[in-house]
């Protein structure tokens, strides 16, 4: 709060501190407890490819993140817009001119 505080109405500069802030803070969560890398099983049902064509092949796992992603931005959008929390939330953000 300290940083961001001097940094108020600077946008830009804010950004930057909070990006930078959290570059550190991860090297410093890495050296302190070692860097372990984990990585997540595919479903066996992802698994695998489409192919249209000879030369085309296109993962699953690409297809079904590519038709996820527009129901869960319009989740979002339902959400962000027709609930009160969202109201809230749009309520504290500040326009600038």
């Amino acid at each position: 709060m300290g940083l961001i505080r001097h940094l108020y109405k600077r946008p830009l500069d804010t950004l930057l501190a909070t990006w930078g802030l959290s570059l550190i803070m991860q090297q410093t969560f890495r050296s302190a407890f070692g860097a372990r890398e984990v990585s997540a099983d595919t479903a066996g049902w992802l698994m695998g490819s489409f192919t249209p064509t000879e030369t085309i092949e296109i993962p699953i796992n690409g297809l079904f993140v590519m038709g996820l992603t527009p129901l869960v931005s319009l989740g979002v959008l339902l959400f962000m817009f027709r609930s009160r929390w969202g109201l809230q939330v749009r309520a504290t953000t500040v326009r600038t001119a």
